[in-house]
């Protein structure tokens, strides 16, 4: 009897079964690459960026506070610090509008601004997903990234679409009410798909709707 009651309904159970299986594909996804990889890219790239500033005798500037982020990006970066083994640090100069009060040398600038402060070849720039979210021309950016690090840069880009259209970004309070209402629609300015150290230029699209 179990067994023809399962013959009438497998289609049913099938589908059930996908439709169960897609949200927690999407979930295991999510997890790995927003507390995994990107984690671990960070981890490394600092590392390297730190390693090379020392050899060059260049200064260290971080854009994007440690101390700061949303829901589990602040607790992952929170956790790595209490075990000793922060995924990155203030370095020599932090650039981040939160005003990264938690860093010695910094400023509240946003970065196409406070990129116009820093001198030529001064720096190794380390830019901790923060590219995606800054309201400013790219083009610009990326020629003053250029200027300033002399082509010594580590961008951690945002990988994963729930950092693009799941969450509504902004730093100083964590307000997800958009994102509720607007599931679909992308939150981010850009998404970067190619950017230094793996590659020696930036492929990005804008997000024409942005701000709409």
């Amino acid at each position: 009897m179990f067994n023809n009651i399962l013959d009438n309904y497998k289609y049913l159970i099938y589908t059930l079964f996908f439709i169960f299986l897609i949200p927690v594909a999407f979930l295991f996804y999510w997890c790995l690459e927003s507390w995994v990889f990107r984690s671990y890219i960070k981890f490394t790239y600092y590392r390297r960026a730190k390693k090379l500033a020392n050899e060059k005798n260049k200064q260290l500037v971080v854009v994007g506070d440690p101390y700061s982020g949303a829901g589990t990006t602040k607790f992952i970066q929170d956790t790595m610090r209490n075990i000793g083994h922060p995924l990155y640090e203030c370095g020599d100069f932090t650039i981040d509008i939160t005003g990264c009060p938690q860093c010695p040398n910094k400023t509240d600038k946003s970065l196409e601004l406070a990129l116009k402060d820093l001198s030529d070849n001064c720096c190794v720039l380390f830019v901790s997903g923060t590219l995606e979210y800054v309201d400013a021309d790219m083009e610009e950016m990326i020629k003053d990234m250029n200027r300033v690090s002399g082509g010594d840069m580590f961008i951690v880009t945002v990988n994963d679409l729930t950092g693009h259209y799941l969450y509504n970004f902004n730093p100083l309070a964590n307000d997800f009410t958009e994102t509720l209402n607007n599931p679909f629609k992308q939150k981010s300015k850009r998404i970067i798909y190619k950017a230094p150290p793996n590659y020696d230029y930036f492929d990005y699209k804008d997000n024409p709707n942005y701000g709409n």
